[in-house]
């Protein structure tokens, strides 16, 4: 056959036209739309695979311009991010098929084969029974589309159930959950595979509400494990293959349970557990497309697992080298060390007392760690400076918030917190910098890090003077309420300084040393404010 493959990704291409020309197919690969049908007008393509997001031409578009040249070339879609709606619209446009991502070769093998005899009876059926064959044709395609919808329903279900987990321990929540809405079986176990033996272990159990209710369900529940635990060491995980055969019934031999369903659940490709679905009732072979969900179910838990992994360890790793740079910075001026952990404490203070989520709390925690890290770009002539700055060293340090906006750009993963840092030296009445920002225009949240970082800077030594006496420090974030400050958080700081909160709190954090100072009362000066 003559196969034409449409994706933007040349590993996929070279991948299919390895596997296809190797079973003596015509292979022709097409990166893009315009590709594509430059190639059915010149070739005779039988079978086509797209991809649905494209740049340029999607897939969609795609198969619609293939109907308008030749309306017997058989359209399949594939994507790594389905939809009901995105389902419902491909296969109303002439698309016969629509595979997930990752999509494995022999997969893609049996649909082109199945497509190529669907399509071959089709063509028959309009050639030689077509006033008698077609209403049935339609309702055919018609149930055929309402049963791909169902089953792509359920397949983004469990992709936005699993990709929606925080932790390890809600991945293996939600994929139970879904085992027992896959299979409607009475209860679902995830087993862990433990040292070179793969000993499995139950990491978690549920029964089915719908099924097991009454007093000896916990100690059915837990008879049923050791039932299994027994099957599972004398079953090789390589006999649980990721297909439909991933299914043993009519397990009579193991007392309480009479049906099994099992899916392998793999970490880069090696063994970590099984997700067992069972019956206690009923000697259920379960329908091959529930088994498909349930193997679709357990791979994806796996990847989720393993993400999420990735994920954090990218993260923390990313956090830590963010943080070295604010710790190499306050090591240049022994002034302004802890001073980011204590503008983050107060910021996170004010943030509660206004009644923000804990969401805009942890986005704080990131940006008031991070607010000056601009400052490793500033020199050690400017930043530790005694005396006043001239107007060309002033525009230097005005610097600082951009160069730390950029440097947690370059990261890729804190947008929102990459602007509270550009914008905490602005004030409300557009007078700040580094945009002249002012009143709702600058992020609520660097509106909240400016009274912070104001209130620690005028509390604490600077290179240039001593921290200021209580009432001094006080009256300026008072007088700036309006003008410097949002009044809103200014209300919220006195609200808290009032009950002694942010004293206390920032008391915790001071260095314990014996010759620490309290935070107030403060020594006299006549010496500048800031």
């Amino acid at each position: 056959m003559n196969i034409l493959f449409v994706d933007d990704e040349q590993p996929i291409l070279d991948m299919v036209r390895e596997y296809f020309s190797s079973k003596d197919h015509e292979v022709f690969l097409a990166h893009n739309g315009k590709e594509a049908l430059e190639i059915i007008k010149s070739r005779k393509i039988e079978c086509c695979f797209t991809d649905l997001n494209m740049p340029g031409m999607t897939g969609m578009e795609l198969a619609h311009e293939i109907q308008k040249h030749d309306n017997t070339i058989p359209v399949i879609v594939m994507t790594g991010y389905p939809s009901l709606d995105a389902a419902i619209s491909t296969l109303k446009s002439g698309v016969v098929d629509f595979l997930i991502k990752p999509i494995q070769l022999r997969q893609m093998e049996i649909v082109m084969q199945t497509v190529m005899k669907r399509s071959a009876m089709v063509q028959e059926n309009v050639m030689l029974k077509k006033e008698i064959k077609g209403k049935a044709e339609l309702e055919r395609i018609h149930r055929e589309l309402k049963e791909k919808a169902q089953d792509l329903k359920m397949l983004n279900e469990i992709i936005e159930t699993l990709e929606s987990a925080g932790s390890v321990k809600e991945i293996f929540e939600k994929t139970i959950s879904l085992a027992l809405l896959i299979s409607e079986f009475d209860a679902a176990y995830l087993f862990l595979t433990i040292g070179a033996d793969q000993k499995p272990a139950c990491a978690l159990k549920r029964g089915n509400p719908n099924n097991m209710t009454g007093p000896g369900r916990v100690a059915k529940l837990q008879d049923a494990q050791e039932e299994l635990i027994s099957w599972l060491e004398k079953t090789s995980f390589d006999s649980l293959p990721a297909a439909l055969s991933g299914v043993k019934a009519n397990a009579h031999e193991m007392g309480l349970v009479r049906s099994i369903a099992a899916a392998p659940i793999s970490l880069s490709n090696r063994p970590f557990g099984v997700l067992v679905a069972v019956s206690f009732s009923h000697d259920n072979t379960l329908p091959a497309e529930v088994i498909s969900r349930l193997v679709f179910a357990a791979e994806k838990a796996g990847m989720s697992v393993e993400n999420l992994g990735l994920y954090e360890n990218i993260y923390e790793n990313l956090f830590s080298t963010l943080f070295a740079f604010v710790e190499t910075l306050e090591a240049r001026d022994a002034y302004t060390r802890m001073h980011s952990l204590r503008v983050t404490a107060i910021a996170e203070l004010l943030a509660k007392e206004l009644g923000l989520p804990e969401e805009a709390r942890a986005v704080l925690q990131v940006a008031g760690n991070l607010h000056d890290i601009g400052k490793i770009g500033i020199s050690d002539s400017i930043l530790l400076k005694p005396g006043k700055l001239d107007k060309d060293e002033f525009e230097e340090i005005k610097r600082h918030p951009d160069i730390g906006a950029n440097i947690i750009g370059y990261m890729g993963l804190w947008d929102l917190e990459k602007e509270i840092v550009r914008n905490h030296h602005e004030k409300f009445d557009g007078s700040g910098y580094p945009n002249g920002l002012a009143g709702e225009d600058i992020p609520f949240l660097a509106r909240i890090l400016a009274v912070a970082d104001v209130f620690d800077a005028v509390t604490t030594n600077r290179a240039y003077r001593r921290r200021l006496p209580e009432d001094v420090c006080l009256n300026i974030i008072r007088e700036g309420s309006g003008n410097h400050f949002d009044p809103k958080v200014v209300d919220a700081f006195f609200s808290l300084y009032n009950k002694g909160v942010i004293q206390n709190r920032v008391e915790e954090l001071q260095p314990k040393s014996t010759d620490q100072i309290p935070l107030f009362p403060a020594e006299k000066t006549k010496e500048r404010s800031p």
